[in-house]
């Protein structure tokens, strides 16, 4: 992908870039709404749902891996929210990276390999790269189906 949240003004130190992989989307314009690799983070969807029954009464609108490069110095990306309509951000940690997730006047959620982050979709939250390994985070969107 060749923008991570930012205005045109802001490049991260040419660092504006990130691994995107699409499991399953809602875009409308999207030729493909679930990827061939939709197998694999399947029993990852059921195992969150099961654990966590009141995403049962949503649907999930999206699901994608994010992969950002380490950088020889944090880079804190810009605060925002997934979407515009209500909805629950779940993050699935796949990395254990000296990287981070602030979620706005709340917290700082440090990578652990195999955390879920669970949140409001309407908090503001910002990813801050690693400078040690890869930061793989999987980004689920649950809503209504309305």
């Amino acid at each position: 992908q060749d923008k991570i949240v930012s205005d045109k003004d802001t490049d991260y130190e040419g660092f504006n870039w990130m691994h995107v992989h699409s499991f399953l989307t809602d875009d409308p314009l999207a030729v493909t709404k679930k990827s061939q690799g939709y197998k694999w983070i399947k029993p990852i969807i059921d195992h969150i749902e099961s654990k966590f029954p009141n995403l049962n009464e949503k649907t999930l609108w999206d699901c994608r891996a994010n992969i950002l490069d380490p950088t020889e110095q944090h880079i804190q990306h810009l605060f925002h929210r997934d979407r515009n309509q209500d909805h629950i951000v779940v993050l699935f940690y796949m990395t254990t990276t000296n990287g981070f997730t602030i979620l706005k006047d709340l917290d700082k959620v440090d990578c652990v390999e195999n955390r879920i982050l669970i949140f409001s979709g309407g908090i503001e939250h910002c990813s801050v790269t690693s400078t040690d390994i890869l930061r793989c985070v999987v980004n689920f969107n649950y809503g209504t189906s309305s």
